[in-house]
C-alpha cells in the first residue's frame, strides 16, 4: 500500500519549496501584536522599553516619554518635564524601588517617583552629553555612560568616574559575581573599585559595543555594530560566524533563549548551538530596525522599531504564512496520517516539521482546490471549484461532476463502510461503490451551500445550510424540531460527539443537541461584533474547541454538564440557554495574529494526536497548542486615572472634595494589562450611592451628577473569573452640601427656632406691655383732664349751691309715711355731690395701674366702696387659691364685675347681693347674686340706651371668657362671668394655708 501511495504522489503531482514562513522552529506558541499612530500610539519610533513595578510599560521616543497600560498611550509626562519633549527619550532604567529613571539626548537625567519628579545634571561644559545607558548594581548605585565618560549617582548628584581614557559608552551590564562590564569603544570590567581594558577582535570599521548580554551559565554576549561576540566563562571571546549584523539590543528570557535586536536584520532567536534563526513578518513595510527589547512581568517579549511597538505572547497559537491563503475567501485544513498539514486555498500547502512545500496535481489542471480527504480506505479526495470531485485511488483516478449535481465541491465526510458524502454548493451527494448519487432533487431539498456535515442515528445525515440544519435520511429530507428552532439562519459547523449528542456552530452562536432537546450554549463575550461559531471540534484530551471567526474556546464537556440555566425552563420549553460555569480557556486569534479563521467548509478545522488542533485563516495555517502556558497571572492592577469635575480635569489623589455648585462627576479607571490574556472583569460602584457592582470597560467614564451631601466611596477591582483574587482601587469622595444642608447648620437652626420663638414671644409680651402702657397713660391723661376741668367745675358749681341754700325756704315731701322739708337748692346740691362721687371714681378707674393687687382683695375693696341702703345687705366670698392676673386682663374682668355690682345696686331694688369668687388653676369664676325684681336678659341687651351689658360682653370676649345670665321678672338674676386660665394670662397664684 505504501509503494502505491508513494507511486501515486510522484505520477499525480509535484512538490515546490515555499518562501520564509512567519514562525520557526524554536519560538513555536509565539505570536505577535502591534501597535503603530494610527492605533494610538504618540510617535513611531520606539528607542528604549521599560516596565516599572507599578506594570506600566514606559517607552522612549525621539520626541519625549510616553507610558502604556495596555489599552492607552498617554504622554502627559512631557508637559512637566519640556526637556523630555525637546531633546528626546535615549534609555530608560526601572529602579527596584520604583522609580523610573530617564536618560535624554542633552545629557539630562530625570528621576519620575509618585512624588514628582527631578532632574539631574550631567557634564561639565565640555559640550552637549547623550546618555546612553542607564543601569543599577546589585548595591542599589546607578550608572550611566554617555558620549563623555561614566557617571555614578553618589551623595545625591552624578559624579564622573574618573582616570578612562576615551570613556565613550553604550552598555552596562553585571558580570554575576559584583562586578560590571562596560562597553562603547572599548570593553571593560569593573571589580573593587578597578577597571580592567579586555582585548577584542578587530573588526571593520572600529569597535563600537552597543549592547551586553549576561547568561546564566557566565557567558558574556557583546553586541557591536559590525556582528556578534561571545565571551565563554573561561575568558575565551571569539566572533559568532554567520552573525554580520548591526546589533543594537539583547536579553535572554527564563527559557535560556538569546533575543537579538538588531538594524536592517530583524529580531533574531538563537536555538542554544550559536544558530539564530529570524523571527517576525518578512513583508517590505515592516521595519527591519529593532531598537529596543523588553520583557515583561508576564514573559511577553516587546520590541521596539522604527515601524511601532510590538508584543510577543506565548499565546499557544502558531500561525505559518501561505501566500495562497491571502489570495482567496477560503482555506481548509487536511491532516495526513503521516503527521503532514494540508492547506487547501486554491493552492495546497502542505506543512511537515515547520517546512513547507506546494504540492501541484498535473491531472487537476488550473482548478483551484478547496478540499482533501483521506478516505478510511487511503483513497485521496480531491475537491475543486467548478470540475467537481477527483478520487485517487484503486490505481486509477475517478472524476465525479455531473452526477454531483454541481462541480463546485466544498468538502468530504466519511460515510458508513467506504462511502463518502460530499458537500457541494448546492446540495449533497453519497459516493459508495464508485458511483455518486445526488440528493438535489429529493423533496424539500434545501438547494443552499452546503457548510457542514455530520452523521445522524439509523443512517441519516445532518447538514448545515446557508438556510439552515436538515435531516437526511432514506433519502428524504425529514422534518426536524431542532430544525424549526435554529430557523434560516447558516449553519457553519456540526460535530457529533456521541450518538444522540450533536453540537452546531450556527450565526447565532453555539448549540447542543441532545435527544429531541436543543440547548443554546453562551460562550463569554470577547467584544465581537458576530456570535459565529464556525468550528466545533474535539481534541485527543477530549476537550471541545469552539471557533469563532477572530476567537477560540477550549473547555471541557464537562464543565456544559455543570453549567446553571440562564432562564427559568417552563412545561413543554423546547430549547434552553445555558453558560459555562468556569471560564474556558481564551485564545485570541485576530487580536494576537491580526487575522480570522475562515469559515464555510466542512474542513475548516481539524485536530492532531497530540491534543492540538489546527485552523485555516486568511494569512495561512494557524495551530494551537495542546498546552498552553500555565497562567497564574494575578489581578492585573487598576488605577483611576481621570478625574473630571465639571468638564474640568482635577488632581487624581486618594480624596475628592466637591464644592456645592459640583454638577457632574465623571471617573475614568483603566487596568493595566499587558498581557495577551482576556477575560479580566472590571467593575465599579460607588457606595453611599449604590451597592452593587456594575460591568466597566477599560478606560470607560463612570458619570454622576446631583450627588446628595455626604462621602461616597468610589471603587473599581478586577478579578479574573476563575480566580479569587481581585486588585481593588478606591477613592473617597466628599460632597458638601448647600448651607442649609450642613450639620452645622442645621444644628443652629434647631437652636435658632425655639430662640426664636423665645425671642417672638418676648417681643410679642414687650408688645402687649407698650400698648397697655399707653392705653394707661391716656387713661391717665383722660383723667388729669376730668380732674382739673369737669371735676374742679362740679365742686365750683357745689359750692355755690351750697351757699344759696342757706337762704332757700324750705320744701316738704313724703318719703314713706315721713314728711321731710327740702329745698330744690338741696336737690341740686345732692345730685352735683354724687355726679362729683362718680367722677372721682372714674378718675380711680382711670388711674389702675399694672400694679394690681390680688384679684380677690381687689373684688373686696370694690365691694366695701358701694353704697348701702338701709334694706340692701352686700357679702363678698372667695374659694379657691388666691390669684393675680396680668394687668389688661384682670382690668377687664374688674371693669366687668363691677359693672354687674352697679347694675345690682342701681336698678334690681334688691335687699340682698351676694358676690361670690371661685378659682381653681385652670378657670375663674365670678357671681353677682341678687334678690331684686329681675329683667329679661334678651330683651334688656336689645333695647337701645343699655350699653353696660353690651360692653361687659365684649371686655369679657377681649379675654377669651364669657358671661353666663340667669334672670327673669321678679325672680332676682344671676350674672356669672367665666374666665378659662392660661399660663399666659396669671402672674401670680398664691394658696393660702390655715
Amino acid at each position: 500500500m505504501e509503494k502505491f501511495l508513494l507511486t501515486i504522489l510522484l505520477t499525480s503531482f509535484f512538490f515546490g519549496t515555499s518562501p520564509y514562513a512567519r514562525t520557526q522552529e524554536g519560538v513555536d506558541g509565539l505570536t505577535q501584536h502591534t501597535w503603530r499612530t494610527e492605533d494610538g500610539l504618540p510617535d513611531q519610533e520606539i528607542q528604549a522599553i521599560v516596565q516599572t513595578a507599578d506594570h506600566f510599560l514606559w517607552l522612549g521616543t525621539p520626541h519625549g516619554l510616553v507610558r502604556f497600560d495596555g489599552y492607552h498611550f498617554r504622554d502627559e509626562i512631557n508637559t512637566r518635564v519640556p526637556m523630555l519633549r525637546q531633546f528626546g527619550v535615549s534609555c530608560l532604567l526601572a529602579a527596584r524601588d520604583g522609580s523610573l529613571w530617564v536618560g535624554a539626548n542633552n545629557g539630562g537625567i530625570v528621576r519620575i517617583t509618585p512624588d514628582g519628579v527631578r532632574i539631574f545634571a550631567l557634564g561639565d561644559g565640555r559640550g552637549t552629553l547623550t546618555v546612553r545607558v542607564l543601569y543599577e548594581d546589585r548595591s542599589g548605585d546607578i550608572w550611566t555612560g554617555t558620549d563623555h565618560g561614566i557617571f555614578r549617582l553618589k551623595e545625591d548628584r552624578f559624579q564622573s568616574v574618573p582616570g578612562l581614557k576615551d570613556p565613550s559608552v553604550s552598555a552596562i551590564v553585571a558580570d554575576g559575581a559584583g562586578g560590571l562590564w562596560f562597553g562603547g569603544h572599548r570593553l571593560l570590567h569593573y571589580q573593587a573599585n578597578r577597571f580592567q581594558e579586555i582585548a577584542v577582535p578587530r573588526q571593520q570599521g572600529g569597535l563600537r559595543i552597543r549592547s551586553l548580554s549576561q547568561a546564566a551559565d557566565g557567558t558574556l554576549w557583546i553586541g557591536t555594530s559590525y556582528g556578534l561576540l561571545q565571551r565563554t566563562e573561561a575568558g575565551v571571546l571569539q566572533t559568532v560566524p554567520d552573525a554580520p549584523w548591526d546589533v543594537r539590543n539583547m536579553l535572554q528570557d527564563s527559557r535560556g533563549r538569546l533575543w537579538i535586536a538588531t538594524a536592517g536584520n530583524g529580531l533574531l532567536v538563537s536555538r542554544g548551538d550559536l544558530k539564530f534563526v529570524p523571527v517576525g513578518p518578512t513583508e517590505a513595510h515592516v521595519s527591519r530596525v529593532i531598537l529596543a527589547l523588553a520583557l515583561d512581568t508576564d514573559r511577553d517579549l516587546w520590541i521596539g522599531t522604527q515601524a511601532g511597538l510590538t508584543r510577543f505572547s506565548d499565546s499557544g497559537m502558531t500561525l505559518w504564512d501561505v501566500s495562497s491563503a491571502v489570495k482567496t475567501d477560503f482555506a481548509s485544513v487536511f491532516l495526513d496520517r503521516d503527521g503532514s498539514v494540508w492547506l487547501n486555498a486554491g493552492d495546497v500547502t502542505r506543512l511537515v516539521e515547520g517546512k513547507q512545500t506546494s504540492l501541484h496535481f498535473p491531472s487537476l489542471g488550473s482548478f483551484r482546490i478547496r478540499s482533501v480527504l483521506r478516505a478510511a480506505q487511503g483513497a485521496l479526495w480531491v475537491g475543486t471549484m467548478g470540475h467537481g470531485a477527483y478520487r485517487f485511488g484503486s490505481g486509477k483516478v475517478e472524476n465525479h461532476s455531473s452526477d454531483l449535481g454541481t462541480g463546485y465541491v466544498r468538502g468530504f465526510l466519511q460515510g458508513e463502510g467506504n462511502s463518502i458524502w460530499i458537500a457541494t454548493d448546492s446540495g449533497v451527494a453519497l459516493w459508495r461503490d464508485g458511483a455518486a448519487t445526488s440528493y438535489q432533487r429529493s423533496a424539500r431539498a434545501p438547494h443552499q451551500p452546503v457548510y457542514s456535515m455530520a452523521l445522524a442515528p439509523k443512517g441519516g445525515l445532518w447538514t448545515g445550510t446557508a438556510n439552515g440544519l436538515f435531516l437526511l435520511r432514506d433519502g428524504q429530507y425529514q422534518d426536524c424540531a431542532p430544525c424549526t428552532l435554529l430557523g434560516q439562519q447558516r449553519v457553519w459547523s456540526l460535530f457529533r460527539e456521541a450518538e444522540d449528542r450533536l453540537w452546531i456552530g450556527a450565526e447565532s452562536g453555539l448549540y447542543l443537541l441532545s435527544g429531541d432537546r436543543l440547548r443554546r450554549l453562551v460562550l463569554p463575550d470577547q467584544g465581537s461584533t458576530t456570535q459565529a461559531v464556525l468550528s466545533v471540534l474535539k481534541d485527543a484530551r477530549g476537550r471541545l474547541l469552539v471557533a469563532q471567526p477572530g476567537t477560540i474556546f477550549r473547555f471541557s464537556p464537562a464543565e456544559v454538564a455543570e453549567s446553571q440555566p440562564m432562564t427559568k425552563q417552563g412545561r413543554g420549553e423546547a430549547m434552553r440557554t445555558m453558560r459555562l460555569e468556569h471560564l474556558p480557556e481564551i485564545f485570541s486569534v485576530s487580536r494576537e495574529t491580526a487575522t480570522e479563521l475562515s469559515g464555510g467548509l466542512p474542513a475548516n478545522g481539524q485536530t492532531d494526536q497530540e491534543g492540538g488542533a489546527w485552523y485555516g485563516t486568511h494569512l495561512g495555517l494557524l495551530h494551537l497548542s495542546a498546552d498552553r502556558a500555565a497562567i497564574t497571572q494575578a489581578p492585573p492592577p487598576v488605577n483611576i486615572e481621570q478625574i473630571t469635575v465639571d468638564g474640568t480635569p482635577v488632581a487624581t489623589t486618594r480624596s475628592l472634595t466637591l464644592m456645592p455648585s459640583t454638577h457632574n462627576l465623571q471617573i475614568m479607571a483603566s487596568p493595566v494589562l499587558l498581557s495577551s490574556r482576556r477575560g479580566l472583569q472590571i467593575r465599579r460602584r460607588l457606595l453611599g450611592l449604590e451597592d452593587r457592582w456594575s460591568e466597566l470597560e477599560p478606560g470607560a467614564s463612570s458619570s454622576y451628577s446631583g450627588l446628595p451631601a455626604g462621602t461616597y466611596h468610589f471603587q473599581v477591582e478586577t478579578r479574573w473569573p476563575d480566580d479569587d483574587r481581585v486588585f481593588q482601587d478606591e477613592l473617597e469622595i466628599v460632597q458638601i452640601g448647600p448651607l442649609w444642608q450642613r450639620p452645622w447648620f442645621l444644628l443652629l437652626c434647631a437652636l435658632a427656632v425655639p430662640l426664636a420663638a423665645w425671642a417672638w414671644h418676648a417681643f410679642r409680651i414687650r408688645q402687649i406691655a407698650l400698648r397697655f402702657q399707653a392705653v394707661a397713660e391716656e387713661r391717665n391723661r383722660v383723667a388729669r383732664e376730668m380732674h382739673d376741668t369737669l371735676l374742679q367745675g362740679c365742686i365750683g358749681v357745689s359750692s355755690l349751691l351750697e351757699a344759696a341754700s342757706l337762704n332757700e325756704s324750705p320744701m316738704t315731701s313724703v318719703e314713706g309715711n315721713a314728711l321731710q322739708v327740702r329745698s330744690p337748692l338741696q336737690y341740686a346740691r345732692e345730685e352735683v355731690t354724687k355726679t362729683i362721687q362718680d367722677a372721682r371714681a372714674a378718675i380711680s378707674d382711670l388711674r389702675r395701674t399694672e400694679e394690681l393687687r390680688e384679684l380677690g382683695a381687689e373684688l373686696d375693696a370694690l365691694i366695701r366702696q358701694q353704697p348701702r341702703g338701709s334694706n340692701l345687705r352686700i357679702a363678698f366670698t372667695r374659694s379657691g387659691p388666691e390669684i393675680t392676673l396680668q394687668p389688661s386682663v384682670q382690668h377687664e374682668l374688674f371693669m366687668s364685675t363691677r359693672e354687674a355690682i352697679f347694675n345690682a345696686v342701681a336698678h334690681a331694688d334688691a335687699t340682698s347681693l351676694h358676690v361670690k369668687l371661685q378659682t381653681s388653676s385652670t378657670r375663674l369664676a365670678i357671681d353677682v347674686v341678687d334678690d331684686g325684681k329681675g329683667f329679661d336678659p334678651v330683651e334688656r341687651s336689645q333695647s337701645s340706651g343699655h350699653f353696660g351689658l353690651v360692653s361687659m360682653y365684649e371686655r369679657l370676649q377681649r379675654i377669651g371668657g364669657s358671661i353666663d345670665i340667669h334672670s327673669g321678672e321678679g325672680r332676682g338674676s344671676t350674672v356669672r362671668l367665666i374666665l378659662p386660665l392660661q399660663a399666659r394670662m396669671v402672674r401670680r397664684t398664691t394658696v393660702k394655708t390655715d
